[in-house]
C-alpha cells in the first residue's frame, strides 16, 4: 500500500520501549527539550542505526528542527 501507510509502525513507540519508559519521553517532553539535546541524539543515533527511518522521519518524531542539523549532530557528537 503506497501513500498514507508509509511507515506502518511508529519506532518511537515500540522499538525503544524501555528507554523510552525509563526516561519518560512524551510528546510534549521532546518538545520541550533543546534541539541538540544529547538525549535526543543519542535516541536518534539508535533509530538511524537500528531502523530504516529517514533523517526527516526522525526530526519530525523528536522536534529536533531540521534534517540537516540532525546529520550535522550525529556526525559530531560523541557519546560518551
Amino acid at each position: 500500500m503506497v501513500g498514507s501507510n508509509r511507515y506502518p509502525r511508529q519506532p518511537t513507540d515500540f522499538a525503544f520501549p524501555q528507554q523510552r519508559k525509563d526516561q519518560r519521553w512524551t510528546p510534549a517532553k521532546l518538545a520541550q527539550r533543546r534541539k541538540g539535546d544529547l538525549q535526543k541524539v543519542a535516541i536518534a543515533r539508535r533509530l538511524r542505526r537500528e531502523t530504516t527511518m529517514t533523517l526527516n522521519w526522525i526530526v519530525d518524531r523528536l522536534n529536533m528542527g531540521a534534517d540537516g542539523s540532525l546529520a550535522n549532530l550525529l556526525r559530531n557528537t560523541k557519546l560518551k
